[in-house]
């Protein structure tokens, strides 16, 4: 290789990194790597305090009165939300009269920027009136979703009014009453196999 085309390389290789680290830089402000802290099915959740409506709600104040299931998301999600949301809810009302009041449904939005405490409050009611939409400043998500180790990115959205969408995963996260994380588990899971996952979280056979 010439020394013309080794300083052209060297250009072209220094200007793809700089490319690269913009775009990482801009667009990755809120997303929550993967986290080396423990997350263990048989130990407490993590506790977290957010904004739900026009009031907070922690964690911990569910312990021994509800169970609870978290799902984040986000309220501009196309596709993947909703379902995840729908199938939740669908498990929920499968359970005794009794069993829905003793399950008490999050979702913790990864969008803050666009969705505060009132929409996606709004927006978990629609699946089911006794759900619960979470939101914070964008440090306070972007620590409880690395403690429950949710990956997200922000993809842009070219052409688009919403500018953005999110890369996520998508799980549920079931916490007994005495606060412990018994189950993780993916949106598609059958409905079933999330019905007895919950009565196993309140003995509701």
């Amino acid at each position: 290789m010439t020394p013309k085309r080794i300083v052209l390389t060297a250009q072209c290789l220094l200007a793809l990194a700089i490319i690269i680290t913009a775009y990482f830089q801009f667009f990755k402000t809120d997303s929550a790597p993967y986290s080396p802290t423990s997350l263990m099915l048989g130990e407490h959740a993590p506790d977290f305090t957010l904004q739900s409506g026009q009031s907070s709600v922690s964690l911990s104040s569910f312990k021994h009165k509800q169970a609870v299931a978290i799902y984040f998301g986000y309220t501009s999600c196309p596709d993947v939300c909703p379902t995840g949301m729908s199938q939740l809810a669908n498990a929920v009302k499968q359970l005794t009269p009794h069993g829905q009041t003793q399950i008490q449904g999050l979702m913790i939005t990864l969008d803050p920027q666009r969705d505060s405490a009132e929409v996606v409050n709004t927006y978990a009611q629609f699946f089911f009136s006794d759900f619960k939409g979470l939101s914070g400043h964008p440090t306070a998500i972007n620590t409880v979703a690395n403690q429950y180790h949710v990956i997200y990115q922000r993809k842009p959205s070219v052409g688009s009014a919403l500018q953005y969408t999110l890369d996520h995963s998508s799980n549920f996260y079931l916490i007994d009453k005495q606060g412990i994380l018994r189950h993780v588990m993916p949106h598609t899971v059958p409905t079933d196999v999330l019905v007895k996952a919950l009565r196993s979280l309140l003995n509701d056979n």
